[in-house]
């Protein structure tokens, strides 16, 4: 088990591994923990998620309708550029909101 890469798995036979959304320390972790037990070729990280989040403080936080929070947003025909491009606009306006805020920003978990 490894803390803040929740259900984190290794099927060394097939050289695999799974992991829900890690934070930022605990990826480093994970790519250590695969090198550690000698997976063969290389590390290929694949996030199979469909909608642009941020690290804030360590932890991811995705952007969610005000309407209805617990629902993934529904990004049509989205593409990895896509969301790399609205991850960067978000990162962006979270900056800015702690410029204009003394360094606080409003997070709802």
């Amino acid at each position: 088990m490894i803390s803040g890469a929740p259900y984190f798995r290794l099927v060394p036979k097939f050289n695999i591994a799974g992991v829900a959304q890690a934070n930022q320390s605990a990826i480093k972790t994970v790519i250590n923990e695969l090198q550690r037990a000698n997976i063969a070729g290389p590390i290929i990280w694949i996030n199979l998620r469909e909608e642009p989040l941020v690290y804030i403080n360590n932890a991811a936080h995705i952007v969610r309708e005000r309407n209805d929070p617990l629902k993934p947003m529904i990004i049509p025909n989205v593409t990895g550029r896509v969301i790399e491009s609205m991850e960067a606009k978000l990162k962006e306006e979270v900056l800015q909101e702690a410029s204009d805020n003394g360094g606080n920003i409003s997070v709802y978990v």
